[in-house]
């Protein structure tokens, strides 16, 4: 028996916002969340690829002597009834999912493509650079980018810019996902021409495009900004980091230090 196959598809989702970070899918989230027919948990699930170590490196740590890592193995009945937690009690509406990693995990298009259940998938594209490079401002603001962008490009690209390597991701979902349940969506159309856009996104999710309420495509969520000098701002990051050891480098310290 696969542990990522669900009997129980009345708690699965009917749609998936499955990326690409920093496509616009907050704004349209918060878009869908308006229609009075449509339910979709507030934050990003993470559920299908939550053992993806290269998405997620922050879901395993080291706490009190102990590594806590994600697995589906452990005990997928547990695991289950936390994801399916979150629709329970809208089972009558329209639900959806927000995880921007989906895009750029593997495994999640073959765990989702697996489900008892015909899941769509809504894939929102930007232009490949801008979004490289409003990857790096988020990671600027958030403090895990600690070099300019064009060192960041250098030294480390998988930090930025596999996200944007849109033609070799959505290969692995159309390989397993019929290609009528996948709908793209370009960043600049949902930004120019929001009204065509959704009413494409309504039909696709077959609800009424009517019912969204007056004013609903004029929300813009989750707007970034670049520090005003970023030179400085790292600086002060790195100052920080400086001060602070991951539970990794705190070993490897005390490893050394013995020789």
């Amino acid at each position: 028996m696969n542990n990522w196959i669900t009997e129980d598809t009345n708690l699965l989702p009917d749609f998936i916002i499955g990326g690409a970070m920093k496509c616009g899918t907050t704004t349209l989230h918060a878009i869908l969340n308006k229609h009075p027919k449509i339910f979709i948990p507030n934050e990003e699930v993470h559920f299908f690829d939550m053992d993806n170590i290269l998405q997620h490196s922050d879901f395993n740590f080291y706490h009190n002597d102990t590594w806590t890592t994600q697995s589906m193995e452990k005990d997928p009945k547990l695991v289950w009834e936390w994801y399916q937690k979150k629709f329970k009690g809208n089972e009558s509406l329209i639900k959806g999912e927000d995880s921007t990693t989906y895009l750029a995990s593997r495994c999640a298009a073959e765990r989702i493509s697996m489900q008892k259940k015909e899941i769509k998938l809504l894939f929102l594209l930007r232009q490949p650079s801008e979004r490289a490079y409003s990857n790096y401002s988020h990671l600027l603001r958030s403090g895990r980018a600690t070099n300019s962008f064009e060192d960041t490009i250098r030294y480390n690209p998988f930090q930025v810019i596999n996200r944007s390597l849109y033609k070799e991701q959505l290969e692995s979902f159309y390989k397993n996902i019929p290609k009528e349940r996948i709908k793209v969506i370009l960043f600049e159309d949902l930004v120019k021409t929001p009204e065509s856009t959704m009413k494409e996104v309504s039909t696709f999710l077959g609800v009424d495009y009517n019912e969204f309420p007056a004013g609903a495509f004029k929300t813009h969520s989750n707007k970034g900004r670049v520090p005003r000098n970023e030179k400085l701002h790292i600086k002060k990051i790195s100052s920080f980091k400086k001060l602070w050891k991951s539970p990794l480098q705190q070993y490897f310290t005390i490893y050394w230090s013995t020789y």
